[in-house]
């Protein structure tokens, strides 16, 4: 799978830019972010509902123990964020490009994610251990 490209630069005058921002515990509802730029924030504990971040770019914000629901973050690419402990349902994710997220006891329509991924690891790693040990063994001449 290609890498994607770093984030562009944030528009630091874009009408939809915010920065350096703390709105831990915020409740947002019914809010239309589409395209908006995010760098430097905290919705740490945020009730988010019927919210639209498509085709947003969010780099170090956190959504630490953030409820989100019903909402679309649909082609939007999100750099350094933090998820931990979040709950979200019925939220678009289509896609999303994430990097370097902190995801540990996010759960999203009841399934915590750090287990499901740990879980597809594990998986991967035993699919990996049969097929070497269905090789047949070389013997090397001395």
């Amino acid at each position: 799978m290609p890498r994607r490209p770093k984030p562009r630069e944030l528009p630091s005058r874009s009408p939809r830019a915010l920065s350096h921002s703390d709105l831990a515990g915020i409740a947002l509802t019914d809010v239309r972010l589409d395209g908006a730029s995010m760098d430097d924030v905290s919705l740490a504990r945020a009730r988010i509902r019927n919210a639209s971040f498509g085709d947003s770019l969010l780099v170090d914000v956190t959504f630490q123990g953030a409820t989100i629901e019903n909402a679309s973050f649909a082609g939007a690419t999100l750099t350094d964020v933090s998820f931990r402990d979040a709950r979200i349902s019925n939220v678009d994710l289509q896609g999303v490009a994430i990097e370097d997220a902190a995801i540990t006891g996010l759960t999203i329509d009841g399934v915590r994610v750090d287990e499901l991924l740990a879980a597809h690891a594990a998986a991967k790693r035993a699919k990996t251990a049969a097929t070497r040990a269905r090789r047949p063994q070389t013997r090397r001449r001395s």
